[in-house]
């Protein structure tokens, strides 16, 4: 179930420039995967989710469907720890792998350490995965010059 605001409170809406597009969305089927893909699918974002129980991911996929019924749901079972699995999910997803990091994973913002770990962490897995997944493995990928430290607008 998407989180209740606060009272007196709307969700934050954002315009990331992405609406329309597919993203991606791991551990999907519970906690904050799930939250991400119904935030996105707020967003008018198409969402390919994925977890590995697939009895939970379709539990997901009808709970994005029936609060937004005009975004697309593609449910797949994966395990993000399965490079197989992560090269077929993209596969079906369709696209490329867009990445949006802060720039507090270049330079932490004071007192918030949890986030700056994890900007970073993701800041890490976008440079693994577009050196290697870039060579062509996967149709549609291109080498993002995100590793050699620049920006890329898409």
């Amino acid at each position: 179930m998407e989180a209740v605001p606060a009272p007196g409170h709307q969700p934050l809406k954002m315009d990331l420039g992405i609406a329309g597009k597919t993203a991606i969305v791991a551990a999907a089927s519970k906690g904050i995967g799930k939250a991400v893909a119904l935030a996105l699918a707020r967003e008018n974002v198409n969402v390919a989710i994925c977890a590995r129980n697939y009895s939970d991911l379709l539990q997901t996929a009808s709970e994005i469907e029936s609060c937004y019924p005009a975004i697309r749901v593609l449910p797949v079972t994966a395990d993000v720890t399965n490079a197989q699995d992560v090269k077929r999910l993209v596969k079906q997803g369709g696209g490329r792998i867009v990445n949006l990091v802060s720039i507090a994973a270049k330079q932490p913002i004071e007192g918030l350490i949890l986030s700056n770990s994890i900007r970073a962490a993701v800041l890490g897995l976008a440079k693994t995965l577009s050196q290697e997944l870039a060579a062509g493995s996967i149709p549609g990928l291109r080498e993002s010059q995100l590793h050699h430290g620049h920006h890329h607008p898409g």
